[in-house]
């Protein structure tokens, strides 16, 4: 009884620890659109994006069928905003002066 009681008491410990040390761990990609340990791409307005697009300042577009868009711009930096309704992105960059930007779906 005591040696269940003491295993009891260690997987608690271990679970602790564990969640103590990934809570503290900074945020990082884990949505398959970053590159492992790459920080979440900031979060920016729908209206913020539709100007970086307008700008010509994307170099490419990913949309998730959340309504997530993900902005890789030419900074090498990558945004995310949220779309208003569903597929409203392609109507934006149809409407951009740029060349032609790659856009990725999920």
């Amino acid at each position: 009884m005591n040696k269940i009681i003491l295993a009891l008491l260690a997987a608690i410990v271990l679970v602790g620890v564990g969640m103590y040390i990934f809570s503290s761990a900074p945020e990082t990609a884990q949505n398959g659109l970053g590159e492992p340990g790459e920080p979440e791409a900031r979060v920016i307005s729908w209206e913020e994006a539709v100007e970086r697009i307008k700008k010509c300042d994307v170099d490419m577009v990913f949309q998730t069928h959340a309504l997530d868009v993900h902005l890789y711009l030419k900074s090498g930096e990558r945004v995310r905003a949220v779309e208003p309704s569903i597929d409203e992105v392609f109507r934006v960059l149809q409407d951009a002066p740029c060349p032609q930007i790659p856009v990725a779906t999920e």
